[in-house]
């Protein structure tokens, strides 16, 4: 169990000196120090975590969604959030393409 430890902790040393985690870690620096970007990024995700559940419940309403849409035109306008999306997608289909290799390897 040490062995594979250290070898993850090897394997995440190695993904912090990719340019997508760097990149990851910029841009969202840069999204934190900007309160406007950050606080409209923070409600939309909230605001679809909320919409989510009311949709399994069956009690989302047509205003909610309209509500959702207009924030989502915000989001694509702000340029420090679209690049922190596209860091943020780059980095986690690494994480993703590490996950698959793990899961396809024969035992």
């Amino acid at each position: 169990m040490e062995e594979i430890i250290k070898k993850a902790n090897e394997l995440g040393l190695m993904l912090q000196q990719t340019a997508e985690y760097t990149n990851f870690k910029k841009s969202e620096q840069i999204l934190i120090s900007d309160k406007q970007s950050r606080e409209l990024y923070e409600t939309y995700e909230n605001s679809l975590l909320e919409l989510e559940q009311k949709q399994k419940m069956g009690i989302l309403e047509q205003f909610e969604i309209e509500e959702l849409k207009e924030m989502r035109d915000l989001i694509d306008e702000n340029e420090i959030i679209q690049e922190y999306m596209q860091t943020k997608e780059k980095y986690i289909n690494i994480l993703m393409v590490i996950q698959n290799e793990l899961n396809l390897t024969d035992y």
